[in-house]
């Protein structure tokens, strides 16, 4: 690769759920000691696309 180009693993929908509950969990390790309440309270999936819309090949 070279300049600006970058490659991008396109990741399933279970995948992208894995990824955000880990952000979460790193985002809360790194407040809790701000704030003792603090709560992670819900992962969910906003909207689905199939990846062809994103001009992906299916498979």
């Amino acid at each position: 690769m070279s300049g600006s180009q970058s490659q991008v693993r396109v990741l399933n929908f279970e995948d992208a759920l894995v990824a955000a509950s880990v952000a979460a969990l790193t985002i809360y390790d790194m407040t809790e000691a701000l704030d003792k309440g603090i709560r992670i309270r819900e992962v969910a999936s906003v909207r689905k696309e199939r990846r062809e819309e994103w001009g992906v090949p299916a498979g």
